[in-house]
C-alpha cells in the first residue's frame, strides 16, 4: 500500500530569540492541511507559535506516520520532527 499525505515545514517564532526550523506539519488531506495552513499563519506574531509555509507538499510516508492523524482525529494532522529520514519516503 501507498501511503500518500501532504505535509508543510513550519518554522518557530519565538518573540527575543527569532526564527527558525523547527519540524513539520503532516496530514492526509490537502485541502485540511491547506486550511490548518492558513490559520497558523494568521495567529499574531507576538504569541509563541509556529508560522508554516503555504503550499502543502505531496509525500509518500512511513506506515508508522501515515497512521498517526488517523489515531488523533480530533487535530487531524500531526508535528513530525526535523529529521525527515524518520518518516519521508519520497517526495
Amino acid at each position: 500500500m501507498t501511503n500518500v499525505a501532504y505535509y508543510s515545514a513550519c518554522t518557530e517564532y519565538e518573540p527575543g530569540w527569532g526564527v527558525r526550523p523547527d519540524g513539520y506539519i503532516f496530514c492526509l488531506n490537502k485541502e485540511f492541511l491547506q486550511a490548518k495552513v492558513t490559520e497558523l499563519n494568521n495567529r499574531p506574531r507576538s504569541q509563541h507559535g509556529w508560522d508554516t509555509y503555504d503550499k502543502p507538499k505531496l509525500c509518500i510516508v512511513t506506515e508508522e506516520m501515515w497512521n498517526k492523524p488517523t489515531s488523533n482525529p480530533e487535530h487531524g494532522y500531526v508535528w513530525a520532527a526535523n529529521n525527515r529520514s524518520t518518516w519521508l519516503v519520497e517526495e
